[in-house]
Order: C-alpha cells, then sequence, then structure tokens
C-alpha cells in the first residue's frame, strides 16, 4: 500500500498493481481507521 497527504486528508493506491491501481481518496479519520484496522490483522 502506497499512502500520500493532501489537504485533511490521504489518497491510498495498491503499489503491487502498478500504474493501473485506482487511487482512494480517503478521510483523514478513515485513513486512521485503515492503519489500525492493519495493525489488528
Amino acid at each position: 500500500m502506497e499512502a500520500r497527504s493532501t489537504v485533511g486528508a490521504f489518497q491510498v493506491r495498491d503499489s503491487k498493481l502498478g500504474q493501473a491501481s485506482p487511487v482512494f481518496d480517503l478521510a483523514a479519520t478513515d485513513f486512521v481507521g485503515l492503519l489500525d484496522a492493519t495493525r489488528r490483522g
């Protein structure tokens, strides 16, 4: 997974798919939830 910050949000994509990967725009709170979920497994 790759992520980059934008103003008040984050953009996330699956780096394994390369340039074909869709980019998802997430609010900062949703990005934190995504990180928490990946840490829990």
